[in-house]
């Protein structure tokens, strides 16, 4: 006798295409809403298809319909989640889109992620994967509602945080510290990169997302483009996480996710003396990682530096873009590259932290060459990494 499992929601994570090296950790947004599930006596399962597959090749694709259809059988859920959905994953989204609405049927499926936020890419959801309901931007209340509206016999077309092909409705949570942790299923077998497994065998690593939306609108990235308000959690809240992710899950190592932790070029003292204090008033001992801007990174003193370093920060990751100054003017960020190799040098010379600079868009000899050739004649290459993107 085939038993199925009646949960209130049933999230479907796709597979999506990694880079040479990348790892694989479980999303943090699906266990944000989780969490707020769990704070609302509401109850989910779900299927992490990234388990399944590991490439989007037609022979893989092939066993993921297989696979996924045969374990949906064991479900009975009032809505099915499908994400998060980005652009990697779009053909394991189709797959997974299509063995969801064989199995359930339109009116019980929705998609979310920050691909479902684009206007331009609504029709590959409602035209080409046949959904009719998205839920758009922060999920943890947009879910619970939604869940709720139709355990009490509504249809999801008459839930105002839903949205259709005629409603679109983006949902933003301005208030980040009133959400509860993310929950973190797999968080034994999480894998951050290939190439760092020599390091995660000496240490357990987690991630936080510390903000959402961006500050800045750069033409040709995503972040500052998804018509969502840049909001940040307080350092109280940041640190208090860290502090749960080391006596609940035992974690040493931090990974931050934002884009840019520290955000503001006239804020910037302000944030670090902020997130310093916070953290010099606990006992904890995790080391931790961050990415920057290369304007912001200019503003950062080397006592500063130091007071980071000091308190675990182990690495910094700056982002430049190989082109001339005046096409970086261009992109939004007018930037000086002497200044900012001057900056990245000092700061690894100033402390213990090891800088990651990844040279980003356009190829450009000149840049990238200013750049290398910097980082080896101030013989702080141990401490300097740089890639190319």
């Amino acid at each position: 006798m085939n038993m199925q499992k009646d949960v209130d929601i049933l999230f479907i994570i796709p597979p999506y295409h990694k880079r040479n090296g990348s790892g694989s950790i479980f999303p943090l947004g699906i266990g944000a809403i989780m969490a707020c599930l769990e704070q609302n006596n509401l109850s989910y399962d779900y299927i992490n298809c990234t388990t399944i597959i590991d490439t989007l090749v037609p022979s893989e694709l092939q066993r993921l319909d297989k696979e996924l259809r045969n374990s949906l059988r064991h479900y009975n859920p009032i809505l099915v989640g499908i994400g998060p959905c980005v652009s990697p994953g779009i053909k394991g989204i189709e797959i997974v889109a299509r063995c969801c609405l064989d199995m359930f049927g339109s009116e019980r499926v929705f998609a979310g992620g920050p691909l479902t936020m684009l206007p331009s890419q609504e029709w590959l959801f409602y035209k080409w994967l046949g959904l009719s309901y998205l839920i758009k931007g922060d999920g943890e209340e947009a879910v619970c509602e939604a869940l709720e509206a139709v355990k009490s016999g509504q249809s999801l077309k008459k839930c105002g945080v839903v949205s259709f092909p005629e409603h679109s409705k983006i949902n933003i949570i301005h208030d980040l510290d009133k959400l509860p942790f993310p929950k973190r299923p797999e968080i034994e077998n999480y894998c951050f990169s290939e190439r760092r497994r020599s390091f995660q065998d000496k240490a357990k690593t987690a991630h936080i997302v510390s903000s959402r939306g961006c500050p800045y609108h750069c033409s040709y990235c995503v972040s500052g483009n998804l018509k969502i308000p840049f909001r940040k959690r307080s350092a109280e809240s940041i640190v208090e996480e860290m502090n749960m992710l080391s006596t609940q899950y035992n974690v040493t190592d931090i990974v931050f996710y934002d884009d840019c932790f520290f955000t503001g070029v006239k804020t910037i003292h302000d944030e670090i003396d902020e997130f310093c204090t916070a953290l010099e008033r606990t006992e904890l001992h995790l080391t931790w990682q961050f990415e920057i801007r290369p304007d912001i990174l200019i503003e950062i003193k080397d006592d500063e530096l130091l007071r980071i370093c000091s308190l675990g920060c182990r690495q910094m990751n700056i982002g430049i873009e190989k082109t001339h100054e005046n096409g970086a003017s261009l992109f939004g960020k007018p930037y000086n590259y002497e200044t900012h190799v001057c900056s990245m040098t000092s700061a690894a010379r100033s402390s213990s932290l090891a800088i990651g600079c990844w040279l980003l868009a356009v190829s450009s000899s000149m840049n990238s060459s200013r750049i290398r050739s910097a980082s080896t004649t101030e013989q702080i290459q141990s401490n300097v990494g740089i890639a190319d993107c």
